[in-house]
């Protein structure tokens, strides 16, 4: 079975730069939350970098503000 062909929408889409000014962190946090997994993202060649999709950052926001299960607090 294969996997489905992710949607790759560059306008918009962020970088990492863009991701770290959205979230007032470094630019070397933001590639931790990559790399570690916190926020999904994709690999656009070896030059462009990562882009990560609008929904994950909101999601990832959304964990920020009501805990990992759900609950606020």
């Amino acid at each position: 079975m294969e996997k489905p062909i992710p949607k790759i929408d560059l306008k918009n889409d962020l970088t990492v730069k863009a991701l770290s000014s959205l979230l007032c962190c470094s630019e070397s946090f933001g590639y931790w939350l990559v790399n570690s997994g916190k926020v999904k993202a994709y690999r656009l060649g070896k030059r462009r970098g990562w882009r990560i999709p609008k929904e994950s950052v909101d999601a990832y926001i959304d964990e920020l503000r009501n805990g990992p299960d759900g609950e606020r607090g």
